[in-house]
């Protein structure tokens, strides 16, 4: 909560410049008035809130010149580490999900042959913004082949990825890392799930790709 302080009819341009930018510490010199940096100014008139003289205050000079007590200050503090918490684990429960449902994803295709996921990258995931590996957040996970797999008509080398058919369609791998490991916000590597639409349709062939 803020609490909002009157604006004097003449603000020192020095104490101005002073509370630009920054959180001051203050103290209430009555129930009705703080003085923050040689100023004393008197709470707004809708403001019902009564000071203990003595008590500190932290005052910020934004739209408004507001402040908030020390307790309020803590109390406001406790609960936004609280939320962190909680977010924390909300972010480690959901990676723990992701991965199991990863690994049991991949298992469930089935494959008969040495794999791993894998990506094929651009040139501009090695640029500002990528996870720089050559990866984006929204980066096609592939099959990638480590060993060579004779099928039929299907023939792919290790090293290739199942939705390629040749060399030149199996990406400029800028990074030297076709191979995807992730690591989640609980420390863990996972492999994540496949999700290259051509790779799984070629999957099918198997008869266990959902």
């Amino acid at each position: 909560m803020r609490h909002v302080l009157q604006s004097p009819r003449f603000i020192n341009p020095f104490w101005y410049n002073q509370m630009k930018g920054t959180l001051a510490q203050g103290v209430a010199v009555s129930t009705r008035s703080v003085e923050v940096l040689g100023e004393t100014l008197q709470l707004d008139k809708e403001e019902t809130i009564e000071l203990v003289p003595g008590e500190r205050v932290h005052v910020a000079l934004s739209r408004d010149i507001v402040f908030q007590t020390e307790q309020e200050k803590q109390t406001e503090e406790q609960e936004r580490k609280e939320r962190l918490f909680m977010e924390q684990l909300r972010q480690k429960e959901a990676d723990r999900t992701r991965k199991v449902q990863a690994d049991a994803f991949n298992a469930a295709l089935g494959l008969p042959f040495g794999w791993v996921p894998g990506q094929k990258d651009v040139i501009s995931g090695l640029r500002e913004g990528s996870w720089g590996d050559g990866t984006f957040k929204n980066t096609v996970i592939h099959v990638l082949l480590q060993e060579d797999l004779h099928d039929g008509k299907l023939h792919r080398k290790a090293g290739m990825f199942l939705c390629s058919s040749s060399w030149k369609d199996n990406g400029k791998n800028w990074s030297g890392q076709p191979e995807v490991v992730v690591r989640d916000s609980n420390g863990e590597l996972y492999r994540p799930a496949v999700t290259c639409k051509q790779c799984l349709k070629r999957a099918e062939r198997w008869g266990h790709a959902k």
